[in-house]
């Protein structure tokens, strides 16, 4: 909330001078010079505008916080008996689903969730996801209250957007912080697999220990992802915050819902991103982007349908395994593109069409996908 108060007190500093030397450049007039009247803003009417600007700011910020307050919940975990760790959840639906990260409730045996008005609930693990840190929860005893929170749309999100973050930093209950999207697309570990997490938003808005897990929402008080990783070399917020993208979490919690476990297509390759470097030593065509295949795994989709990795040395730039450049009807720029694409639309068993560039020349590819080993 600081840095946003700050940039609107510039702003409206800003604008008091603006206006000031509008005043001030209209007085120099000539008194031949005729004025509209209707036309001057006076100081104190550029005064009385920004604070009931800050007013209307202010009542947006507590209209969300107020409103979502009783979605969002505590979450204290112990282990064999023993204290294990906290952070936080927010409630998904009116059956009493409550979605939180896998690594705050990792290896507990008993989940008890804190609401808002400070009452005490149980909780059971009803499934989780280690390739997106995701797990759903689900109240054992009954809440007539319950108060599911407003799901948004992470495909439509950009950078400089505001946000919100709801959680328990450090344990202090119910805390909020505020901030922008940093940036959108990035790929980050889970910390328990090889696989990485795709798509996941970057925000500056203050995230601690204790946050795992709450929602990020955007200025409508929609959830726009999972609060889940701070990059930090002291374990405390730095302004690099991660929140994996509400769009792959509904994906992911239907399937843990339905199923308890959740299943992702796999192609079964590894690959490396083409950039300018690449296209120059290979004499790829400057309009060529897309995944470099290195290695294909034995016995994969990848390797069954007739795709290609690199046959030279790992240590030489010379590379000639097939690039892919798009799957259907998107174009394909990266690998983290390509994961965000599999990850959020296809699944094990769908067809798609691969386009690849291979030997000078494009060419399409049918494939089908396997399932993402465990």
């Amino acid at each position: 909330m600081k840095q946003i108060s700050l940039n609107i007190f510039f702003c409206i500093t800003f604008l008091l001078f603006i206006g000031c030397s509008i005043n001030q450049s209209k007085n120099e007039q000539t008194e031949n010079t005729p004025i509209d009247k209707e036309t001057q803003v006076s100081k104190e009417d550029f005064e009385i505008n920004s604070l009931k600007f800050i007013e209307n700011w202010e009542n947006q910020m507590m209209n969300i916080y107020n409103k979502s307050l009783p979605s969002v919940v505590q979450i204290n975990t112990k282990v064999m008996g023993s204290i294990g760790g906290y952070g936080t959840g927010f409630i998904w639906d009116d059956k009493g689903h409550i979605i939180t990260n896998y690594h705050v409730i990792r290896n507990s045996n008993e989940i008890t969730l804190t609401f808002s008005d400070l009452y005490e609930y149980d909780a059971e693990l009803v499934g989780y996801d280690i390739d997106s840190d995701v797990a759903v929860l689900k109240l054992l005893d009954s809440k007539t209250d319950i108060a599911p929170i407003t799901i948004g749309n992470s495909n439509f999100i950009f950078p400089g957007q505001l946000t919100l973050a709801i959680g328990n930093p450090f344990g202090e209950a119910f805390t909020m912080t505020t901030g922008i999207i940093s940036a959108t697309g990035r790929a980050i570990d889970s910390g328990f697999t090889n696989f990485q997490i795709p798509d996941v938003i970057q925000t500056d808005a203050a995230i601690n220990p204790g946050n795992s897990g709450g929602p990020l929402l955007n200025i409508k008080g929609e959830v726009i992802g999972i609060n889940t990783q701070i990059k930090s070399e002291t374990r405390q917020n730095s302004g690099v915050g991660f929140a994996v993208p509400i769009n792959l979490v509904k994906k992911v919690v239907k399937s843990l819902i339905e199923k308890k476990s959740h299943k992702y297509a796999y192609l079964g390759i590894s690959a490396i991103d083409v950039n300018k470097f690449i296209r120059e030593i290979n004499n790829i065509p400057n309009t060529i982007q897309g995944a470099l295949i290195i290695n294909v795994q034995n016995n994969g989709p990848a390797e069954k349908y007739g795709l290609l990795g690199d046959t030279g040395n790992n240590l030489s730039p010379l590379y000639d395994g097939d690039i892919i450049t798009g799957i259907d009807e998107t174009k394909i720029r990266s690998m983290n593109e390509l994961v965000r694409y599999l990850a959020l639309n296809k699944n094990p068993g769908d067809k798609s069409i691969l386009r690849i560039f291979r030997d000078g020349k494009e060419e399409k590819k049918e494939i089908i996908f396997g399932f993402r080993p465990e």
